[in-house]
């Protein structure tokens, strides 16, 4: 647990400011208001989600490469090592299926009439707190692969540097 403090205590950071700033600029008294919101969010929401799918995308064959040089190298990890790895990979996946369905969401046409007007708000709310839970994420994710890699430079190099 103590060596994925870092990593939590960045997704919850992260998680928690993008919220915060989602809900400072975006207050929403109206469904209307929700609606319009969503409407302007449109193209930067599906830009994060693409470029999280990319990033991840790329991240988990990254992963297999470096349990690869790890094996090769005839260098011995401890538990924690492969743990690490596993979590990131598993972020990698969360990551991409909440993208993905973020992009979903915001592929919906936006109408104005009264059978979706009054949905606009659960849909804004719910579309802040996915892509806060992805910024949280993926940052997370970032930190967690830095220590990694850290791990494998550190067994890869000679001893005395």
């Amino acid at each position: 647990m103590r060596r994925f403090l870092p990593s939590i205590v960045t997704m919850i950071l992260l998680t928690a400011l993008a919220v915060g700033a989602f809900l400072t600029v975006g207050q929403t008294y109206t469904d209307g208001t929700a609606g319009r919101l969503l409407d302007a969010m449109q193209t930067s929401i599906q830009t994060l989600s693409i470029a999280v799918i990319t990033g991840s995308a790329t991240i988990i064959p990254l992963m297999l490469t470096v349990l690869g040089m790890a094996k090769q190298a005839n260098i011995e990890y401890g538990c924690g090592f492969y743990q690490q790895v596993r979590w990131v990979t598993l972020m990698c996946a969360g990551t991409i299926l909440l993208s993905t369905l973020l992009i979903m969401i915001m592929t919906v046409p936006m109408t104005e009439t009264n059978e979706v007007y009054e949905l606009y708000r659960p849909i804004y709310y719910t579309v802040v707190g996915t892509a806060s839970l992805i910024v949280g994420l993926f940052s997370a994710m970032i930190v967690m692969l830095a220590d990694a890699v850290t791990d494998v430079i550190s067994g890869l190099s000679p001893a005395d540097a």
